[in-house]
């Protein structure tokens, strides 16, 4: 009885794993102009993973002055909703009648300072 012998897969069927840094590569030369047909074929990728990747690493992708642009207004988001909330606490604050600026302790002005006989 003969042996069969599994054919080789080729080199191309393979799945490789590209490492961050890769990927990375591979998005900014779509950046530069390359189509995304040619980075597939060249990095032996499908059309799907190129655009999972771009969603993935879309912030990796981006240059340092977009990055920093990003930045600047996402602090800029946080700082007012910061302002806004301990406004808000010391509104409530005012209204419950517990200033904790004054009154680190947290007891009510009327029972500050008598002591229990």
């Amino acid at each position: 009885m003969p042996v069969r012998l599994r054919p080789k897969k080729e080199q191309s069927l393979r799945r490789r794993r590209y490492s961050e840094e890769d990927i990375v590569d591979i998005l900014r030369q779509r950046d530069l102009g390359r189509s995304v047909a040619d980075l597939c074929v060249e990095y032996q990728i499908s059309t799907t993973t190129y655009y999972a990747w771009r969603e993935r690493y879309r912030f990796y992708a981006l240059t340092r002055d977009e990055q920093l642009q990003r930045l600047e207004v996402e602090n800029a988001r946080l700082k007012k909703l910061v302002f806004n909330l301990t406004i808000e606490r010391n509104r409530l604050s005012y209204i419950t009648g517990q200033d904790r600026r004054n009154n680190p302790s947290g007891e009510s002005p009327e029972t500050e300072g008598t002591t229990a006989q």
